[in-house]
């Protein structure tokens, strides 16, 4: 049984975590919604939505620019390939990590070194510890609780002068934004008073409801 449970807030008061900003990348779409279909089309609706993809290397761009270093979450082995080609496109050097890859560890000291800021993974759950990530883009999307607050834990070490950046998507199908909603759920009850952007999450639900 669980004797005692720590949470975000308790860390981050303590300094063990940092304090984190929470972010949200918008996207106007031209895929038809598939919500009937969920289980059989949700990946294939994230990852070849052109819109979204280039919505989140845009905020990983700017990310790069203010000097972090990114994680992109990623739950297929082709999103995260797109999502690398379009960032060296646009001239952000990139690496995709997945159990599949031969040379992961030398991905990996390469990200810790800063020869590389934007690593893309399906890997970074529970287990794997890298502080050197000071941003998270929530690109694979999902409604795990646990799985969200595992992966975001990744970026909330300590960095002198910088905050912790979370950043989540919230998508235009009906289906797939309510998943968004759980998310955005789940952080503000285990980071507490941490969880900063209420009025932003307020303002998305509302701009939703208008746009449905």
């Amino acid at each position: 049984p669980v004797i005692y449970e720590v949470k975000a807030e308790d860390l981050i008061r303590e300094g063990f975590l940092a304090k984190p900003r929470f972010e949200v990348i918008t996207y106007e779409s031209s895929m038809p919604s598939f919500s009937e279909r969920y289980k059989e089309l949700y990946e294939d609706v994230v990852m070849n939505n052109d819109e979204r993809n280039r919505a989140i290397v845009l905020k990983a761009k700017e990310l790069v620019r203010k000097g972090h270093r990114v994680l992109i979450d990623v739950k297929r082995i082709e999103h995260g390939r797109i999502l690398k080609e379009m960032l060296e496109k646009e001239g952000i050097r990139a690496e995709f990590l997945s159990s599949k890859s031969p040379n992961r560890w030398e991905i990996l000291e390469a990200f810790k070194n800063g020869e590389i800021p934007v690593l893309i993974s399906t890997l970074l759950k529970e287990g794997v510890d890298i502080p050197e990530i000071s941003a998270i883009i929530l690109a694979g999307g999902g409604k795990s609780d646990i799985m969200t607050i595992q992966t975001i834990g990744r970026a909330l070490r300590p960095k002198k002068g910088m905050r912790a950046v979370i950043v989540d998507v919230a998508d235009d199908d009906p289906l797939l934004y309510t998943h968004f909603i759980e998310r955005q759920k789940a952080l503000k009850q285990y980071y507490g008073k941490y969880y900063d952007r209420e009025s932003k999450l307020n303002e998305a639900v509302s701009k939703k409801r208008r746009s449905g």
